[in-house]
């Protein structure tokens, strides 16, 4: 039922308005960025001789911007699954 629901909203969607569909996407393909290239950073600075690069990417993940977007992609873009009763 969700599922069929979710496939007509978005069929709707790209039939309205092929910019929904971008917006999606490029939202998701952010999201992914994201996830993948905070990790790879924190393994590169700790790899590197100076510790100005450590505290300078310790600056930006503490950063209020950093943190508002970083809650915006994982909240809009992640699947929120009904709760199934036991």
């Amino acid at each position: 039922m969700f599922e069929e629901t979710l496939m007509s909203l978005l069929s709707w969607g790209m039939s309205k308005s092929p910019m929904f569909v971008s917006v999606f996407a490029v939202m998701g393909l952010a999201r992914s960025i994201n996830k993948i290239l905070m990790p790879f950073l924190s393994q590169l600075v700790d790899l590197t001789e100076t510790k100005k690069d450590n505290e300078l990417l310790a600056k930006m993940l503490d950063s209020k911007a950093y943190k508002a977007i970083s809650f915006l992609l994982d909240y809009s873009l992640s699947i929120k699954l009904p709760k199934k009763d036991a």
